[in-house]
């Protein structure tokens, strides 16, 4: 919510918690205040927003920058980029391991897998005829 009040440029005022303590920054696009706030102290941090317009302006401003980093394009950019970057790092690894002695171990039994899984149907079917 305070990302969305932030986009339509108010700054906000909110109490020091997780989610507002990242998005927030006192003095700068808003008021925090500590999370045991009374009602009268959230009173006063509203009415002071609304009685000096130039810290609104400035905040306004400040807001509506913090809420260009929370928008929902850059945060989908940002996660598509992480996992881009971890099937990278994926798709690295494997191929160390496959160019590794354990790669090559790994293969070769594969391969030895498949030969006597062969061989085993094989026999099967032959006994079963």
């Amino acid at each position: 919510m305070l990302a969305e009040a932030m986009a339509a440029g108010l700054p906000v005022v909110a109490l020091d918690a997780p989610g507002a303590r990242e998005v927030l920054k006192d003095g700068v696009n808003g008021i925090q205040l500590p999370a045991d706030a009374e009602v009268q102290t959230f009173a006063k941090a509203l009415t002071q927003l609304h009685d000096d317009p130039a810290m609104r302006e400035t905040c306004a401003m400040a807001a509506r920058e913090t809420a260009n980093v929370f928008s929902k394009e850059r945060c989908a950019k940002m996660a598509l980029d992480f996992y881009a970057e971890v099937r990278r790092g994926t798709l690295r690894q494997r191929k160390e391991i496959e160019q590794s002695p354990w790669g090559t171990l790994v293969e070769r039994l594969g391969v030895e897998w498949r030969l006597i899984t062969e061989r085993a149907d094989a026999v099967v079917s032959a006994l079963m005829v």
